[in-house]
């Protein structure tokens, strides 16, 4: 499931800070899934301008160990901007593995989220049920999979769009 290119954005800065990613990588996502954005508000266009300029001063003129904390430092206003958007780039689990799937089921109004290829039948030993959100655990007390109650009011629009 690809989101639209804002969440790509988001997404793209978290892999950079976990180290997923390089410099070069994550200013290529900002020019790429920056001027697929149409109709974005001033601020997300000042935040992505600036970000963009800023990891072209890193990437050229700072030496090789030094890049990493600037460019986090000059990605952190246009991750804040996103974040107030409401653009998500939480697909990802704290292992860094992406989420293998997000079903939705619009007549039940409730997505699954997988945070494994599958989750075989009859692994999941206990549920607990937090609000809207019930969490699956596997019998070593791994999250496996997150169930979203009434999705259409609780997910983005971007996680809940088909």
């Amino acid at each position: 499931m690809s989101g639209g290119p804002l969440t790509l954005l988001a997404l793209a800065i978290r892999r950079f800070e976990k180290g997923e990613i390089g410099v070069a990588e994550v200013q290529g996502s900002i020019v790429s899934n920056g001027s697929a954005v149409e109709g974005a508000s001033q601020g997300l266009l000042e935040a992505l301008r600036s970000a963009e300029a800023e990891l072209e001063h890193v990437q050229h003129a700072m030496l090789l160990d030094q890049q990493r904390g600037a460019a986090l430092e000059a990605l952190g206003p246009l991750l804040r901007e996103l974040e107030r958007l409401g653009v998500s780039s939480r697909r990802e689990v704290p292992s860094g593995a992406l989420v293998a799937r997000l079903d939705r089921d619009v007549e039940a109004d409730t997505a699954y989220l997988y945070l494994s290829d599958v989750i075989p039948h009859g692994s999941v030993a206990r549920s607990v049920e937090c609000g809207p959100v019930v969490l699956d655990f596997d019998r070593l007390g791994r999250l496996v999979g997150i169930e979203v109650l009434s999705a259409g009011d609780v997910l983005p629009a971007a996680l809940s769009a088909d």
